[in-house]
């Protein structure tokens, strides 16, 4: 794993923001090469199903965004700080698509 897991906040302001060719769950299925949606959402201590493409950063690494599967809770908790489980897949897909 190339990343922390403590730290993560969910980037506020990004609902209005489409997938290239979908949703935000299809962008990240294609971008891993078809690796599996996870069953529950990838915040520590969550074991809501993982509904939602998240877009978090993790501001102590820098300010590049990228989808993590979450619940719909965890994916509207701004500004937060969260911790990702050590079970979240690997590598991260960006959000930063034009």
């Amino acid at each position: 794993m190339g990343y922390p897991l403590n730290g993560w906040k969910n980037k506020g302001g990004t609902s209005d923001r489409n997938a290239p060719g979908g949703s935000w769950k299809q962008y990240w299925q294609k971008n891993t090469n078809g690796q599996k949606w996870p069953e529950y959402c990838c915040v520590e201590g969550c074991y809501e199903k993982a509904t939602d493409g998240a877009h978090m950063y993790c501001p102590s690494v820098d300010r590049r965004e990228w989808i993590i599967p979450t619940c719909h809770f965890h994916n509207m908790q701004k500004g937060s700080e969260l911790t990702l489980k050590n079970s979240t897949p690997s590598p991260l897909i960006s959000a930063n698509v034009r």
